[in-house]
Formats: structure tokens, sequence, C-alpha cells
């Protein structure tokens, strides 16, 4: 059905009927009470004819009452039928008042511009013409039947222009607030969309946001943030309390605000693999919000990372062939010295010096060069309980007087691609090896596979005999370059942290309670889409 068959604003109806049914009641007994006052000789029968018609208003407006209460929708046709009763009524009642001096007209006017506001356009000039035309033809039937009535033709034609002229205010006012109402409705919308916009945006973010109160009460926190939460929280911290702060962030927000600390700070995450820098800042100059930042500040440490080694790894390739071509002719030259019958024993050892280093530094390039050409490729599911044992006996047929212990969860599944975990692996138990063998004279390590109950993530621990790192030195462990072998390059580490991390898996460190060193790859979740 046309929309325009229906009426948009039902309580506007329901107002005007309200106005009706009291208007009615009011004449029905206020007026009838005046003039049941005056002598009856005069008014006598347009006295009886004022009654029969307000108590039929009265009752019409008691219908039209009942009707509004059953009818679920209202036509324009059931609009303009009621306007018009109502003007057809008040122009009669005025009739039996004595006519257009009586002053009901200006009751007429109210319910033309009720009429205007509940439709627009052409029934709203409607109301005004049927008003009008009943107003003059009550006052020319009031002429025919007393003669010596003043004229009222003036007045009658006065109060028509005043119908057309409200019919005409009204539709105009009635419009532009219309107008606004549905500019307030477009805004409001467009408003209602931004917000869920701008949640959406936040929740997706993968810095951490948490807005919070002077007093820590929580008013929004994304998901990145629950998932940057401290490691003394629990897992359900914000779900459990979900408009209060975790101790330690309200801390540091303390501090913040009493200015103790610098406005960063960092933590570890739930699960203590991550390193969270956390940092504040108000809504605005004077405002109670703030804004509390969490980020990834080790994902902050691989980004300069990758970017040094992007340049390192540039710059190799640019001067590789430079360093190269010296350093065979080095190489080769300090081989053909070793082969001369000429040279005493010392002189020998000097080649060999050479010789070696020549080596350790084409060992150099070819690490940087090989971690520069580093790309992600799609990684493989492995069961380690299988993939360990063949990757072992390999190492061993190297290195005969070697042992290593394997202790198996044979359900735990590694996401890595196959040649770089091998890599990262080998590096870790030839590393181990070499430790235990300078330590305790045996070449040994332990292998260990298992699930963290806190995080549900897989991880390998490769444990070995030997002195361990200093405290002062572990961070630095995985540092380009960083050695404490004279024979190595210190690079061995760092690019096994690197492969790790292009598979979204870390590497650490920590020291054996019993043994020596203790390296832990925990990797991604095996349903992980990587």
């Amino acid at each position: 059905m046309p929309q325009g068959l229906w009426l948009p604003n039902r309580r506007l109806i329901e107002v005007y009927n309200y106005y009706r049914l009291l208007l009615s009641l009011s004449l029905a007994l206020a007026m009838s009470a005046v003039l049941g006052a005056q002598a009856e000789t005069e008014l006598h029968t347009t006295f009886k004819l004022y009654q029969v018609i307000s108590y039929s208003y009265l009752f019409a407006a008691l219908v039209l009452t009942a009707l509004l209460m059953v009818l679920r929708k209202v036509r324009i046709g059931h609009i303009i039928a009621t306007i018009t009763l109502d003007i057809t009524f008040l122009t009669i009642l005025m009739y039996a008042s004595g006519g257009i001096h009586s002053g009901l007209g200006n009751l007429i006017i109210i319910a033309v511009a009720c009429g205007n506001i509940i439709t627009t356009g052409r029934f709203g000039l409607l109301f005004a013409a049927i008003a009008s035309i009943s107003t003059l033809y009550m006052e020319f039937y009031l002429q025919l039947e007393q003669s010596s009535a003043s004229s009222g033709y003036v007045r009658a034609g006065l109060q028509g222009l005043m119908y057309f002229g409200t019919s005409i205010l009204i539709q105009n006012v009635t419009k532009r607030i219309d107008e606004s109402e549905h500019l307030a409705k477009e805004q409001a919308r467009e408003i209602i969309n931004l917000e869920h916009l701008n949640k959406m945006i936040i929740q997706r973010m993968r810095t951490g946001i948490i807005v919070c109160s002077e007093g820590g009460r929580v008013h929004l926190v994304n998901e990145a943030a629950k998932a940057l939460m401290p490691s003394d929280s629990s897992h359900n911290a914000l779900q459990s309390s979900p408009h209060i702060l975790p101790p330690l962030i309200c801390q540091y927000l303390s501090d913040w605000k009493s200015g103790l600390k610098h406005q960063f700070a960092t933590f570890s995450s739930i699960g203590g693999h991550t390193e969270v820098r956390c940092s504040f800042a108000r809504l605005t100059a004077h405002s109670e919000e703030i804004l509390i930042f969490l980020e990834d500040a080790s994902k902050l440490k691989r980004e300069a990372q990758q970017l040094k080694l992007a340049s390192l790894g540039r710059l190799t390739a640019s001067i590789a062939h430079e360093i190269r071509n010296p350093l065979g002719a080095i190489s080769h030259a300090s081989q053909l010295m070793q082969e001369s019958q000429n040279l005493d024993k010392a002189d020998l050892k000097l080649a060999s010096i050479i010789q070696n280093h020549c080596l350790r530094v084409n060992r150099i390039i070819e690490n940087v060069l090989q971690l520069s050409k580093q790309r992600v490729a799609s990684a493989d599911h492995i069961k380690l309980s299988e993939w360990l044992p063949n990757l072992v006996e390999t190492i061993q047929q190297g290195n005969i007087e070697s042992e290593v212990t394997l202790t198996f969860n044979q359900h735990v599944v590694a996401q890595f691609v196959d040649s770089q975990l091998e890599q990262v692996v080998t590096n870790l138990i030839t590393n181990g090896l070499r430790y235990s063998q300078q330590t305790t004279g045996k070449a040994t390590v332990e292998l260990l596979t298992d699930v963290d109950q806190k995080t549900g993530l897989p991880f390998l621990d490769v444990i070995d005999d030997g002195p361990g790192i200093l405290e002062s030195d572990p961070e630095k462990v995985f540092e380009p370059f960083y050695t404490t072998d004279s024979a190595g390059t210190g690079l061995g580490l760092f690019i096994s942290k690197e492969l790790c991390e292009l598979n979204h898996a870390n590497l650490d460190y920590s020291k054996h309670p019993i043994k020596g060193s203790q390296f832990r790859i925990t990797f991604a979740h095996p349903d992980k889409i990587i």
C-alpha cells in the first residue's frame, strides 16, 4: 500500500484527540452554564440547539477516542473526516452562540492549525477552505434568520483569511521542523555509524588501548590490550573485573600522574613471552579521561632490528664481491705458502692463522647474506617426536662421541618451515655439544618437547652442560656479532632467533637450575594460520 495513505506520526493524533475530548467536555459544561444563566426568551431555540450540538460533540469525541484505541493504523482519510467533523460542530456551536461575534471562530483556527500539523500540502488548505465556507454560510444563514442582526460578513471574510494564513504559516513551520528533524536523524545516524566505525577500528588495532578515569575505572578496552595484560594478571583479568585496571598498570598510572617516573614503563605480558611498553596520555589537556597505550616492545625491537639487518644486508651485498676478491687472493696465497718447503714451523703457523681468519671472514659474509635473503614460506606441521630423531642421527654422524637425550610429548606439533627449523635446532644442538665438551669433557645435550600448561603453546627445550651465560649478558646473547667463542662469528643465535620470529615463534634463553644453558623455542599454536 502507498506510504502516503498512512499517517506517519500516531502520537500527534493521540494528542489532538485528547484536546478534542477536553474541548468538547468544556463546551458542554461551561458554555451551557453561561447560556443557561441568561433569559430563555430570545435564546430559547438557539440554547436548545447549542445543548444538543455540544452533547453530540462530546459523544462524537468519546467515539473517536475509542475508535483510535482500536485501530492499529490510521488512514489519512480518517484524519480528514475527523478534522472536518470538528470544524462542522464548532461552526454550528458558533451559530448557536450568536455568530461570528461569539469568538468561537478562534477554536476553528486551532482545529485548522492542528489539521495542518498532522497532515501536509493540499489537505491542510482543504481544512482552511472548509472552515472559510462554513463560517461564511453560517453568517449568511444567520442574517436570513435574524434580519435585525448586524452584518458580520466582513468579520467572516477576515476570519476566512485567518484560516488560510494559519494554514500557510503552519505548513511552512511544519516543513522546516520536518527538515530539521530529518537532518537531525541523518546526523544522529552518521554519528552512530562513526561510533561503530571507531569502535571497530579500535578493536582491530594492534596497539592495545585502554580508556579509563582518574581513579582507574575502565571505560573502553580493545582486544589487543586484553592480550597484552601484565603477567601478574590472570587470563580473564578484564573479563572478571571489566571496569578495574590490573594492579601493576594502576601503579604505573599513579606514578605517571605524580610525575615520579618517565612516561614509558615496561612489563611482561601474560605468559611472559612478550615485553610490553606502557604509555599514558590525557584525552584533552584538561580532561579526566586517560588513554593508556600498550605496545609490543619486542615487536618494536624486531622492526628496528630488521631495519638494521636490511641495511647490513644491502651493505654486505654491495661490498661482498670487492671483499671476496682480495680475501680469495689472501687465502690462496696462504695455501701456497703452506705448501712451500722453505718455511719453518713459525711461518707455517702464521700462514695457518691467515687461512683460518680468511675462512672466518668468509663465513661472516655468507651468514649475513643468507639472513638477508630469508623469506617467509608456507609453514609445515612437524611432529617433533618423529622429526627430531632423524635430525639428531644426522648430527651425530659428524660427531660420533656426542650424546643427545630425547624426552618427547608424542602430541607436540611444531608449525615451522622444515628447512628453517632444521637450521635453528642444528645450531642450538651443535652449540650445546661444543660448550658441554669444553666444560665437562663430554659432548651432551638434552632435548625436551611438551606443551605449556598456561599458554597451550608447544615448545622445544635444548639443554646443555656448559658454563651458561653471565647474568649481565642474557640480553646480548641474541645480538649480532656477540660471541664468547674466539672462533665463532656471533651470528648463529641471532640468525636462529630471526628465523623463529619469521615463523611466529619465540627463542628465549634461561639458566637451567641444575645444568648449564637452556634455550626454549616456543612455537605458534598448531591451529593458527601463519
